[in-house]
């Protein structure tokens, strides 16, 4: 991994950042996202005019695999563009009409930045579109107290390699869309599917809405939340006695601490919106995120590029039958918000006064969750994977993480029977980093979201040591605080990839000159 380049020394530590909460985990729990975009002429252009990549490869005629990707969000064309560089067809299928504006924003952290900035134009995009955050902001919920800091000092970055952003949604899904076309993956818009077909042995197919039946090597879940090829490949796992997927269960005890439901409400603001007040402006005029912990709930605020401000509210609570996942909806249709900032001061509530559209989501715990399933040829990733806290510093970034990993570890494919090993591979590299990704964001979504008591005045204490001269903090809380930094935001998911095929290749069956595979196959129990 990446640690080589930082050093934990306190000069280091000091110099870089200041914020306490090491063993809570704080530091990646309470910034949230989304934010809405209207594209003019002028940002057109610029995507357009961007270094153009040369044509994929043609497809190797020994390896004509095609891969179908259900869903077109920022992780699964992530997957797509890297499978297709591979000379892989691919093929992307999303219900969604690509005329609508999604009206969200994305937080990057510099984990997912190293990944993005790997594709055409992409740096410029994040630097001209994207608010560069420089810390947060911690406020009692009720009085606006500052409680806690930290501050992301142009050091700390510089050693990371890479900044932390907040862009416009739609802006970084258009350009993913545009190197798609030029590398020449396929894209269907409102294309929903409405059934899966997958048997053992043979090649899985998807059937849409409109009748067509499309058919593919392997089958990848990029469908969110409501995913119908999460629900697929569930009902095949408890239809088998396959045994080989056992780090892939988790209970809800194990993982969620009891949490079985989170609700989140994202808001989005035109900038403009503040200019006649000061008490709010204030809030803009910041690059940093803001921070209010209140009673099992959390509020947020970020500026999201020059024109949008979002706020989030996060809180948990009890299970409903379903998760939803809803598109942006302007403020004639907002869900009742008042129960939720109650307890919030009063800027919160006019925050959401001024807001144009909001995006509401309701996501379950799921007590037990398989990301692939060899014999079948199907694979998720995102939100149809994971069960990042909504809002969460590290929710797209591990998506995005999926995509570019699985696009990595495909590109070795060069036979059919060579799946279930490279899944396997998938599986091996993503759920250990995912597994404890998920669970620091939703413990420190708890931690700091204490109700009154011995507890919140604990985290408080802990929280105020980033308010006094770094020089005075303990070693050892800056080392520790630190290292929960490097484990996330110094991670590479292709290094990863890189990592695990270093030792794994040598094991990979191979198709030999009479066109047959030698080594493991694909009925081999090991890897199904």
């Amino acid at each position: 991994m990446r640690y080589g380049r930082i050093h934990l020394s306190k000069s280091r530590i000091t110099c870089g950042l200041s914020v306490v909460m090491p063993s809570l985990n704080i530091v990646h729990t309470t910034v949230l996202q989304r934010s809405p975009l209207n594209f003019s002429r002028s940002q057109d252009a610029h995507l357009l005019s961007q270094p153009t990549m040369s044509p994929a490869p043609p497809a190797d005629p020994h390896r004509p695999m095609r891969f179908i990707v259900v869903g077109g969000s920022v992780a699964g064309l992530c997957a797509a563009y890297t499978l297709r560089q591979s000379g892989h067809d691919v093929v992307v299928l999303d219900k969604r009409d690509e005329r609508v504006q999604t009206r969200g924003g994305i937080r990057v952290p510099p984990n997912m930045t190293r990944l993005l900035e790997t594709l055409p134009g992409m740096k410029t995009l994040l630097r001209d579109y994207g608010t560069e955050c420089e810390g947060m902001t911690f406020l009692e919920g009720q009085t606006s107290q500052i409680i806690g800091r930290m501050v992301f000092l142009d050091e700390t970055m510089a050693d990371l390699g890479c900044n932390f952003y907040m862009v416009p949604y739609d802006i970084l899904l258009k350009q993913l869309l545009h190197l798609c076309r030029q590398i020449g993956v396929q894209l269907k818009f409102r294309t929903e599917v409405a059934s899966v077909n997958v048997a053992f042995g043979q090649r899985p197919s998807v059937v849409t809405i409109w009748g067509d039946r499309i058919e593919g090597d392997l089958l990848i879940g990029a469908d969110g939340r409501d995913s119908i090829i999460r629900d697929t490949l569930t009902q095949q796992m408890e239809d088998s006695d396959d045994d080989d997927n056992d780090m892939d269960s988790l209970s809800e005890r194990e993982h969620s601490a009891g949490v079985s439901e989170i609700v989140g409400a994202s808001y989005s603001i035109d900038t403009s919106c503040f200019r006649n007040s000061p008490e709010l402006q204030e809030l803009v005029d910041s690059d940093e995120f803001t921070v209010w912990p209140g009673s099992h709930v959390l509020a947020t605020g970020h500026k999201c590029g020059p024109e949008l401000y979002i706020v989030t509210i996060t809180r948990v609570t009890g299970a409903t039958p379903t998760d939803i996942d809803s598109d942006w909806h302007p403020n004639a249709s907002f869900p009742n918000a008042d129960p939720l900032v109650a307890e919030f001061e009063p800027r919160v509530k006019s925050l959401l006064s001024l807001a144009s559209h909001c995006h509401q989501t309701i996501q379950r715990i799921p007590v037990v969750r398989k990301i692939t399933h060899a014999p079948t040829s199907m694979v998720l990733i995102g939100d149809a994977a994971h069960t990042i806290t909504i809002g969460a510093t590290h929710n797209s970034s591990i998506a995005v993480e999926d995509g570019f990993a699985l696009g990595r570890i495909f590109s070795h494919l060069t036979a059919r029977d060579q799946i279930p090993y490279l899944l396997h591979g998938y599986r091996e590299v993503r759920l250990a980093r995912s597994m404890a990704t998920e669970a620091s964001e939703l413990g420190a979504f708890i931690v700091i979201t204490f109700p009154p008591g011995p507890a919140r005045d604990a985290r408080n204490e802990q929280l105020g040591y980033s308010l006094i001269n770094p020089d005075d903090m303990p070693d050892e809380l800056l080392a520790l605080t630190w290292a929960n930094y490097l484990v996330q935001f110094n991670y590479d998911a292709n290094e990863a990839v890189d990592e695990w095929w270093l030792m794994a290749k040598f094991n990979m069956p191979h198709r030999n000159g009479n066109g047959h595979t030698n080594g493991h196959s694909s009925q081999s129990s090991e890897y199904e």
